[in-house]
């Protein structure tokens, strides 16, 4: 079960910190899709974008890492809860909905995107089901500064 656990995270981490890299490649039609959602102030579309970004690579990295495992996966269900939020809001209020989780490199239909963040959403469950919070984590910021300093 940890190993299936530890796997699931990869696979959330790894699609958030591509997410993140595909978003930054075109980082103004991200503003874009966030101004032609209209939900938050046209002044705040860039400093949501960066938030956007800075979030989907932090939470992709520590979820990958192990770096605080309860804490990252409820702040990463939170993150898919508002994505769908988001597109939800956009198809009942008649706005095109934009599925371009990857930027321009993959554009899914609105229906896959659906799937792939509830399935996501259903691999975190998993998550925090079967991670054992007891254990000790391997992961060390210390060990880390040293062995970047020693290369």
């Amino acid at each position: 079960m940890k190993k299936l656990s530890y796997l699931a995270r990869v696979i959330v981490g790894a699609l958030f910190i591509a997410s993140a890299f595909a978003k930054a490649m075109v980082f103004n039609t991200v503003i874009t899709e966030i101004i032609h959602y209209q939900l938050i102030p046209e002044a705040l579309a860039v400093p949501g974008a960066l938030a956007l970004l800075a979030a989907e690579f932090a939470l992709g990295i520590f979820l990958i890492i192990g770096y605080r495992i309860k804490i990252t996966t409820w702040a990463t269900i939170g993150l898919l809860f508002l994505f769908l939020l988001v597109k939800i809001s956009a198809v009942a209020r008649g706005i095109e909905a934009c599925p371009s989780c990857f930027g321009t490199f993959l554009v899914l239909p609105i229906e896959v995107v659906f799937a792939i963040n509830l399935l996501m959403t259903g691999l975190l469950i998993y998550v925090l089901k079967y991670t054992d919070y007891e254990a000790k984590s391997n992961f060390s910021w210390v060990t880390l500064k040293r062995n970047l300093l020693l290369r």
